[in-house]
């Protein structure tokens, strides 16, 4: 019997299946009274977010890393819940309070990037059958600071929304994250890399909202890795 083996079994491996992924909607905006549209990128497991919901959002109780307490139980039931990330991985995180009855899960991020977080094996996400988000660093602050403002809940409506791509943030990435060049990382070579920048920072610009802060942080990854001029960095 003939096995594949290969990391890329089930992804897109040509140009056109990546640019035809690349084109679904993956991103929305959260809106609320008192805040500006917090754009979010929906995780790679969890239910699909349906258009127009409004939930009552709520600060968990902790990390949510560990089986909530009947208390944090009865506050989160129900609700879409904000979290900050760490403690434990995005799999936990969600079951603990979608056991605990969450209607939907936000993760705030410890940076700005937005991303698609997913879990291996890819199997267990099946297991997570509420929404889940994942929000910038500011954003998230700006959202739990009005749940205080509003008493401990504040009132959000989640929309999908075709201007907040995925595609940015995940090239945004690789560059990061150092991955090799074949999987979206810089090139070795110096010429190269100003070439890709050049390309990137022509594709990206004029950008709004969260497009517009993924150009901002190519501008200081271009400066920081040699291939731009100072002046841009201070955009």
């Amino acid at each position: 019997m003939f096995v594949v083996q290969s990391k890329e079994l089930c992804h897109p491996t040509t140009s056109e299946e990546r640019e035809y992924v690349s084109s679904f909607n993956f991103g929305g905006v959260i809106t609320a009274e008192g805040v500006q549209g917090v754009e979010f990128l929906t995780g790679m497991f969890g239910y699909d977010i349906k258009v127009g919901e409004s939930y009552g959002l709520v600060k968990a109780d902790g990390d949510a890393c560990e089986e909530l307490k009947e208390e944090g139980r009865t506050q989160v039931t129900g609700k879409a819940v904000i979290v900050p990330r760490g403690g434990c991985n995005f799999y936990n995180k969600t079951k603990v309070l979608m056991d605990a009855g969450a209607a939907a899960v936000i993760i705030v991020n410890t940076d700005e990037t937005l991303s698609r977080p997913g879990i291996q094996p890819k199997w267990k996400g099946f297991d997570l059958k509420v929404p889940f988000v994942l929000v910038g660093q500011t954003d998230g602050a700006s959202l739990m600071q009005r749940i205080d403002e509003e008493g401990g809940e504040l009132k959000v409506k989640l929309d999908l929304d075709a201007k907040v791509q995925a595609k940015h943030w995940q090239r945004l990435e690789a560059l990061v994250g150092g991955y090799a060049a074949e999987d979206g990382g810089w090139p070795s070579k110096k010429r190269l890399k100003k070439q890709m920048y050049e390309a990137l920072k022509k594709e990206w610009a004029g950008g709004k909202g969260a497009e517009g802060r993924a150009y901002k942080m190519l501008l200081e990854l271009g400066k920081k890795e040699g291939v731009a001029a100072a002046a841009e960095g201070e955009l």
